[in-house]
Parts: C-alpha cells; sequence; structure tokens
C-alpha cells in the first residue's frame, strides 16, 4: 500500500541542533522507503533556514513563535482550538495513514490530537526521546503547570496512543509501567547517516598533534568541563602534542567556567553548517561524548555516538544510561567514568598510546553503527511498526 504520513514536530526542520537532526534523519529515511511524507512545524520556522530536502514541509499555525511571553497563553491556547481542524484536513485533504509526533509531551496537546484522530480514523504515533530535567523547561513559576502536564502524558496518556517509539530501555520500561503494552512500543535508538563518505586523504594524513574533537551542546550537563578538565590534564603530560576543537554554540555560564581556567590550544569552532560538521569530525584523532550523570543521559541515546561512529575514529564516551546495554569497554568504544575527567583523560591516553587497536575500534564501532542506527534501516523498522499497529 502506498503510505502517507505527517511529522508533527516541535523542533525545526530540517537544521538545527540535535532535535532537528533526529527529525531530518528520520524524515529522509522514510522518504527513502518511499513513504509520501510532510513534515509539519509546531512552532513555525523559528531557524529561518531553507528545505533543501525533497520533503515537503509546512506550518502548523503560525509562521514563526510568539516572542512576548503573554502571547504565548494566546499561542498555546490557538494550537489547541486548532487540532480538529489539523486532524480533518490531514484525513480528507492529504489522507494521511497517521500521524507521528516528535517533541510533544504535554497532555493538552497530545490528547486532543490523538482523540480528534480517533474520531477520524487517523493513526497516533508519539516519538518519546529522552525525560528532560524539570529546571529546563520550567524554570519560572508560571511555567510550573508543564511539569504537571508532562507527567500527565505519560502516566494516563500514552497508552491510548497507537504506538510510542523510544530510544532507551529506560524509556520503554517507564512507558510499559504506565499501561503501553509492549507490541505497542518501539524501540530504536537513533536515525543516523553513517553512509557518509570519510574523506581519506584527511583522515591518513599524519600530523604532529592529535586533534581530540568534541560536537553537541557544550553544557555543564553534557559534561564539557569535564572534557577540557580531561584535556587539560592529557596537555600537562603531552606538551603541545594534543589540541581540543569544540563544535557547538557556548551559553554565557559555561564561558564564564572555561574562562576560569589557563587554556592553549582549544578551538571553539561555534555553531556549524551540517555539511562542515561532518569533515571537522574526520580531522579529529579522537572524539568524545562526556556527558554526566541524569535523568536526561540515562533516557536517552546520544545522537553525537552516531555522528562519530560515522566518521570513523575512535570514540571515548562515558558510560551512561543505555551505552552499556549496547557496547563493551575496548570493543566499539572506550568507556570512561562519568563526572570525572581524570577517566575521561585516561580513555583518551589509552587511544593515543594504542594506535592499531584504537583503528580496530574505530572499525566496530562503524559496523555497530551501519547495524543498529543507519536512517534507512531504522525507517524500515519504524514503517513496519506503524503498519501493525
Amino acid at each position: 500500500m502506498e503510505l502517507k504520513l505527517s511529522i508533527l514536530t516541535a523542533s525545526d526542520f530540517p537544521y538545527g541542533m540535535a532535535m532537528e537532526s533526529f527529525v531530518r534523519q528520520m524524515a529522509l529515511g522514510l522518504y527513502e522507503n518511499n513513504v509520501e511524507l510532510e513534515v509539519v512545524r509546531l512552532h513555525g520556522n523559528r531557524l529561518y533556514n531553507k528545505n533543501d530536502t525533497s520533503i515537503k514541509c509546512s506550518n502548523f499555525l503560525f509562521q514563526k513563535p510568539l516572542k512576548n511571553e503573554f502571547l504565548k497563553f494566546f499561542e498555546v491556547l490557538c494550537h489547541v482550538l486548532f487540532v480538529p481542524f489539523f486532524v480533518f484536513y490531514r484525513k480528507v485533504f492529504t489522507r494521511d495513514y497517521a500521524i507521528i509526533m516528535y517533541g510533544l509531551d504535554r497532555a493538552y496537546l497530545v490528547f486532543p490530537l490523538t482523540l480528534f484522530a480517533k474520531l477520524f480514523g487517523l493513526k497516533t504515533f508519539r516519538v518519546n526521546t529522552e525525560i528532560y530535567p524539570e529546571h529546563t523547561y520550567a524554570s519560572s513559576w508560571w511555567r510550573k503547570p508543564l511539569i504537571f502536564f508532562n507527567k500527565l502524558q505519560i502516566k494516563y496518556f500514552d497508552k491510548y496512543l497507537d504506538g510510542v517509539i523510544v530510544l532507551s530501555y529506560y524509556l520503554k520500561k517507564i512507558e510499559v509501567e504506565n499501561g503501553v503494552k509492549e507490541d505497542n512500543i518501539l524501540l530504536i535508538p537513533h536515525f543516523i547517516n553513517v553512509r557518509i563518505k570519510t574523506m581519506e586523504n584527511i583522515s591518513n594524513e599524519k600530523n604532529t598533534i592529535d586533534r581530540i574533537g568534541y560536537c553537541g551542546n557544550p553544557s555543564i550537563a553534557n559534561g564539557i568541563l569535564d572534557l577540557i578538565d580531561a584535556f587539560l590534564i592529557c596537555q600537562h603530560k603531552r606538551v603541545n602534542a594534543v589540541e581540543l576543537i569544540i563544535i557547538g554554540e557556548i551559553t554565557p555560564n559555561v564561558e564564564r567556567e572555561i574562562k576560569r581556567r589557563a587554556l592553549r590550544n582549544v578551538v571553539f569552532m561555534g555553531k556549524l553548517p551540517t555539511s562542515h560538521v561532518s569533515e571537522q569530525l574526520q580531522k579529529c584523532s579522537i572524539l568524545v561524548n562526556p556527558r554526566r550523570l541524569g535523568v536526561s543521559a540515562d533516557s536517552g541515546f546520544p545522537t553525537k555516538i552516531g555522528e562519530y561512529f560515522a566518521a570513523k575514529k575512535p570514540v571515548v564516551t562515558t558510560k551512561v544510561g543505555d551505552l552499556n546495554l549496547y557496547f563493551k569497554d575496548k570493543e566499539e568504544l572506550i568507556f570512561a567514568e562519568p563526572n570525572n575527567a581524570d577517566s575521561i583523560c585516561n580513555s583518551i591516553e589509552y587511544i593515543l598510546d594504542n594506535r592499531e587497536m584504537a583503528m580496530k575500534i574505530a572499525k566496530k564501532g562503524n559496523q555497530w553503527a551501519i547495524d543498529n542506527l543507519d536512517y534507512i534501516n531504522n525507517s524500515k523498522k519504524l514503517i513496519d511498526f506503524i503498519l501493525k499497529s
């Protein structure tokens, strides 16, 4: 059968940060598997990126989110009131088979979407990517109700969806505990383009300085300060033999902490276009995921792990979340203890001191990504799940 789907996403599309990357690769995988698809941006085109993909993209209601805090209540109300019209349009005019919700985790919107979809005969699926710390989305007193609506969705309403896609065993366990049948849960770690061509002329060149790379949101929770401290330890042992590159936008609070450290051979590249990120990763000798302990780390699968594997470079990662369930130390990657700069440094030094072994580990990591993270293969699994649900 010809399958028509829509992805309603709280992220932008097609480019941005981790959320946008996930939706882009999931959508491209579905498209490559001959699904007729449209991505609908709940909050409009916030990042003003041009859609250079072959996938149709539209906005849910507004072209961009309202910035005034008081008007945001009006925006939410409009979104809720627009739900029946949106579902009616998707059923009658675009003739969708199902709606996939990404980044929508609040009952005041997901429940009406689920209810009206059932009335109109549309299937609904929700992607549950991770559990976010409450302070990240409810820092002000007037945002505290969001905590209630987030918990309400998982506790009472996810079980009425036709299916839930989760990225970790941690999330799967939570969904089962709250009444979702195991048959209605699909565990897919990620959708990653692992088919990129590596630049052999760059990756094999002999450098006098080993580049240690980090790509992502360089936040304290993601372990950026632990990585910098680990680099300083390595640098002290290997004078002028290593450098650290950090790809991602530094926030003011992280910048203040960084300035307290005497840094040299550290390059802050800022936010780069997606096409340039891969090129920079392939110029590195080692790629590091230094994420700290926390509920986000337990519940999600790091995007950067897949991107690192795709670059065919040896990966150092802290042992958080599901990673220890998928990998063995010094097999597909090298583990370090979270919240521990000394341990991260030791893992980096293992690679520097065991180059042949490190390249074997990198190849195994790349193969694991091909087998488990490839966006086209995982989209086939998602299609089968949708059709069987």
